[in-house]
C-alpha cells in the first residue's frame, strides 16, 4: 500500500510503499476513502524528536471496514467509520472514568504516536472510532474527525446550556466547526472587517454520530 510518510525529524514527507497492517485482537482496519491535512501534521512534521518513526501521518480519516480482530464485535466489513487524533487512552485514570479520555495522559495519538489515517489503509481500535453515514463525500467531512471533534469537545467541557451563546475567536476550520454541529448554542464571532459588528448563526445538526459515545 501508499503511505504519507515522515521517515526523521524534520525530514522530508514522502510515499512510501508500506505493507498492509493487520489488525490485533481488538482493531479494525480500514481501507481509507479520504484523510485531511490538519496543521498538526506540520507540526510533527517540524518537532525535534518523533514519538515514532518513521510515522504514517494523518488522523481526519474516513474510510471502510475491511476487517476486525477477533475480539470486536461492534464493527463489520463494510461500515463507514472516521478515524479522529485519539488512538488510544489508559481507561482507568480519572479523566477516562469520567468521559473526559481525550485529556488523558497517557494516551496516543494518530500521525504522531501511532500510524495515521493518511495511508490507503489504516488499522485503529475499535473503541475510538466513529461511525459515519453513508452518502456523505469522505474528503468534505474528514475534517470533522479533528475540527468538528475539537470544537465539539470545547462546547461539551464549557458546558454551553442550550439557546446559550458561545464567543468564537480565529474564526478558522476549528471555528466554524460548533456553527455547523449539533452544538446547543449559537454561535457570535467578532466581524474582521469592524470590531463593533457581529454574526449569529444557529447550529446545525452534525453528519457524524458516534456509537458508542466516544470522549
Amino acid at each position: 500500500m501508499k503511505a504519507v510518510t515522515l521517515a526523521s525529524p524534520r525530514g522530508a514527507i514522502t510515499v512510501e510503499s508500506r505493507d498492509v497492517p493487520v489488525p490485533g485482537p481488538r482493531d479494525v482496519l480500514l481501507r481509507m476513502e479520504a484523510c485531511g491535512v490538519c496543521h498538526s501534521d506540520l507540526f510533527v512534521a517540524s518537532l525535534e524528536k518523533l514519538s515514532l518513526a518513521p510515522v504514517t501521518l494523518g488522523h481526519e480519516g474516513i474510510g471502510r471496514v475491511e476487517a476486525v480482530g477477533a475480539e470486536v464485535t461492534d464493527w463489520r466489513p463494510g461500515d463507514r467509520a472516521g478515524m479522529t487524533f485519539l488512538a488510544t487512552v489508559c481507561g482507568a485514570c480519572d479523566l477516562c472514568t469520567t468521559g473526559r479520555g481525550r485529556f488523558c495522559a497517557k494516551q496516543t495519538n494518530f500521525g504522531y504516536s501511532a500510524h495515521g489515517a493518511m495511508a490507503e489503509y489504516a488499522v485503529a481500535p475499535a473503541s475510538t472510532l466513529v461511525r459515519v453515514p453513508d452518502g456523505m463525500p469522505a474528503a468534505q467531512i474528514a475534517p470533522l474527525c479533528c475540527a468538528g471533534w475539537t470544537a465539539m469537545g470545547a462546547i461539551s467541557e464549557a458546558a454551553v446550556a442550550r439557546g446559550g451563546s458561545v464567543a468564537l475567536f480565529g474564526f478558522g476550520g476549528l471555528g466554524h466547526s460548533p456553527c455547523r454541529s449539533r452544538a446547543p448554542a449559537s454561535c457570535v464571532s467578532p466581524s474582521r472587517t469592524s470590531p463593533r459588528t457581529s454574526w449569529r448563526t444557529p447550529a446545525r445538526p452534525a453528519p457524524i454520530s458516534s456509537s458508542p459515545p466516544k470522549p
